[in-house]
C-alpha cells in the first residue's frame, strides 16, 4: 500500500522513482503469492493467489504503461484485503478470548 501510494504521487514527476516503487510492490505482491500454504489453504489460499496474480499484473501494466488509474485500482484493492484481514484478526482473537475464559495470569 505505501509503494503503491507513492508510486502514484510520483506519477508525471519522477517516472523513475514511479517505476523503482513499482517494482518493490510487485515483489511484495509476489512474495505475498508465495507465501500462500495451498495445502492447508483450501479455497481461501487459491482465491488470494488469484488476487495476487491479478495484482501484479495489474502493477506491470501500470508500470508500463505510466497508469495511475491501474495503481489506484490496486491500491483499493489492497486496502479491502488489509481490512479483511483486520476483522478476521479481531474475530480470531474475540474466539480465543471466549474459549479460555479470557485472560488469566498466574504467579
Amino acid at each position: 500500500i505505501k509503494m503503491c501510494t507513492l508510486a502514484a504521487q510520483d506519477m508525471g514527476v519522477n517516472k523513475e522513482s514511479v517505476h523503482n516503487k513499482l517494482i518493490k510492490a510487485q515483489k511484495i505482491v509476489t512474495e505475498l503469492t508465495v507465501s500462500l500454504n495451498m495445502d492447508q489453504g483450501g479455497e481461501v489460499a487459491q482465491n488470494l493467489k488469484s488476487i495476487y496474480i491479478y495484482l501484479h499484473m495489474r502493477l506491470v501494466e501500470a508500470n508500463i504503461e505510466n497508469d495511475r488509474g491501474k495503481v489506484e485500482e490496486v491500491l483499493r484493492i489492497l486496502k479491502d484485503l488489509r481490512e479483511a484481514w483486520h476483522i478476521v484478526n479481531q474475530q480470531n482473537r474475540k474466539n480465543m478470548l471466549q474459549q479460555t475464559g479470557g485472560i488469566s495470569i498466574s504467579t
